[in-house]
Order: structure tokens, then C-alpha cells, then sequence
């Protein structure tokens, strides 16, 4: 096992929600975090220690971007509860990152 390899399972752990799904990109996290900028207006981006949130202006978590490798990372993203407005955020994040997943 990699070094890293318990790492990111104990990250893939803390990110895992019922409410979340996760893609894997074929982007590293800077890029990713990039393209969401441009995609979806209206959110801020923080590093921490699960990896890099994303949210609305009013604090709602849309999207965790978790690193693999220097290469790729994973998107988990807000799919539930349908109506709610961070999740209709979410799908549009989804849908522009989509050309980028694996």
C-alpha cells in the first residue's frame, strides 16, 4: 500500500453522505476547482482537511474535491434532497464538469 493509500481512504470515508455522489475526474483538483468557478456563480471554495468545499453564498456544501493524484481527483457532489437549491447548484456543477470524468 502506497503511503497516500490510507490517507485518501480515511478522506473517501469522511466524505461519504447519503446525500452526495462521487465522479471521478480526469483533473487535478486545482483544475477542478477552476472549472467550477466558472461554471457556477456565487460560491466559495475552502481547503480542508476532507479536501477542498464548495458553497453557496450562504454556506450550503454543494461539492467536496478530494485528490487522487497529481492528475485526477474526486468530485463528490450534492444529489438529495431534489428541490433544494443547493442541490440544483450542484447539478449545474455536474453538468459542466461532466466532460472531465473518467
Amino acid at each position: 500500500m502506497h503511503p497516500n493509500d490510507s490517507e485518501m481512504l480515511v478522506r473517501k470515508a469522511q466524505v461519504e453522505r447519503p446525500e452526495f455522489t462521487t465522479e471521478r475526474l480526469a483533473v487535478g483538483p486545482p483544475r477542478a476547482v477552476d472549472l467550477i468557478r466558472e461554471a457556477v456563480e456565487g460560491v466559495s471554495t475552502t481547503e480542508t482537511e476532507t479536501g477542498i468545499t464548495v458553497r453557496t453564498r450562504r454556506g450550503m456544501l454543494l461539492a467536496i474535491v478530494t485528490a487522487v493524484d497529481g492528475e485526477h481527483a474526486d468530485l463528490h457532489y450534492r444529489t438529495a434532497p431534489a428541490s433544494e437549491p443547493a442541490t440544483l447548484k450542484a447539478r449545474r456543477l455536474w453538468k459542466a464538469l461532466r466532460p472531465y470524468a473518467e
